[in-house]
């Protein structure tokens, strides 16, 4: 990757970063890897004319940030202008709030949008704004509902929410989330999945849990902390609702995410740890979120059968999970083969394509094939 050299005029990430960032609650950041110099050059002017910044980071790469004042048809031609340009590219918010030092946010967003750009950048409709106020008003977000079931057995445990789009430009779950996003509805779209989510799981079987995704946003938002998880959908079922937390994105803020899960506990949320083993931070987050649930990344899971490693390192998992009382789910099973590997190393729960496709409503899977890690081990 060819480094961007300085630009005459262009914030260096250093402390000026700080005082760019206090003067307004919120931010947009746009991290651009391999831009050319004479569109880092336009981009730049761009986001200058907007109150914004920009500057260079350690990797080479350009950071962009626009205060949340701008107008957002501004940033998101400008990410449409960065798609086209550059090979990799990122988002994420700055969230300012009292408690939050504006260092720590600028390096926790910057390291949520290193890792998109990393993990390859979904495509954001032509006119996210639209798009995505389309969509909302029109109904066309809903969410589908993949069984979660007991590793011994097949029982059903409950079912996690997953966010998908009917109708209009919008389907896939990354370019919904990275839409609403760059044209700042999150916290619109998170509600619209809760109401979505909410009304999936009455017509669920039984007790069934309610598994569902928070966006790194959505614990940072008041609305939904102090508000909507006590009075919203969710509220009246929160012994049954789960809210996992994303191993990759918890460690930029862990303090104030352990404060703020505090408070969702004490409503009776319970929470899970999601994509454990995805990323660096996943044990500090296990130890410091003590999660009622930890969800192995299906990274993991793909190799369970083909490495002795990965057999190791998920039994000495499953052994610490029993120890402390927590339960551990196996997300992305789709084989009997890998089922079964995850059954005799100790995992409680199994989700996946074997067990279960996502669907429009709560159906409960027939899985046969499913006894106990003593059944599997006499067959073997």
């Amino acid at each position: 990757m060819t480094p961007i050299p300085n630009i005459p005029g262009v914030l260096q990430v250093d402390q000026r970063w700080c005082s760019l960032i206090e003067s307004e609650p919120s931010y947009r950041l746009l991290y651009v890897a391999g831009a050319p110099v004479d569109a880092a050059l336009e981009w730049v002017q761009a986001a200058g004319e907007y109150g914004g910044g920009a500057g260079t980071v350690d990797d080479g790469a350009l950071v962009i940030v626009l205060p949340g004042s701008a107008p957002a048809e501004v940033f998101a031609q400008l990410v449409a202008a960065v798609a086209e340009r550059s090979p990799s590219h990122g988002l994420a918010r700055i969230e300012l709030q009292e408690a939050t030092r504006s260092a720590a946010a600028f390096q926790a967003a910057l390291h949520r949008a290193r890792l998109a750009a990393w993990n390859g950048s979904p495509k954001v409709a032509d006119d996210p704004l639209r798009a995505i106020d389309d969509a909302l008003r029109e109904g066309w977000i809903t969410t589908v509902f993949q069984p979660i079931v007991r590793a011994e057995g097949g029982a059903l445990t409950g079912y996690e929410a997953l966010v998908r789009g009917s109708r209009g430009a919008l389907r896939g779950a990354r370019e919904i989330l990275q839409t609403a996003l760059v044209a700042d509805r999150m916290a619109d779209l998170s509600a619209r999945i809760r109401v979505c989510a909410a009304r999936g799981i009455d017509a669920a079987e039984g007790e069934a849990l309610l598994f569902l995704n928070l966006h790194p946003l959505d614990l940072f938002d008041p609305g939904f902390v102090e508000r909507d998880a006590l009075r919203g959908p969710l509220a009246r079922i929160a012994d049954r609702v789960v809210l996992e937390v994303s191993e990759r994105t918890a460690i930029d803020s862990l303090e104030e995410v352990c404060r703020r899960i505090t408070l969702l506990r004490g409503h009776g949320y319970r929470v899970a740890v999601d994509d454990l083993g995805s990323g660096y931070a996943g044990l500090t987050s296990l130890v410091a979120l003590e999660p009622e649930f930890i969800k192995l990344d299906m990274g993991l899971v793909r190799r369970v059968v083909r490495s002795s490693h990965t057999r190791d390192l998920l039994s000495a998992l499953s052994t610490f999970a029993r120890n402390v009382g927590t339960q551990v789910v196996a997300e992305g099973v789709e084989t009997k083969a890998e089922a079964r590997a995850l059954i005799e190393l100790g995992c409680d729960h199994l989700q996946g394509h074997w067990i279960g496709r996502p669907a429009p409503a709560c159906v409960a899977p027939s899985t046969p094939e499913l006894g106990s890690a003593a059944r599997w081990r006499r067959s073997a």
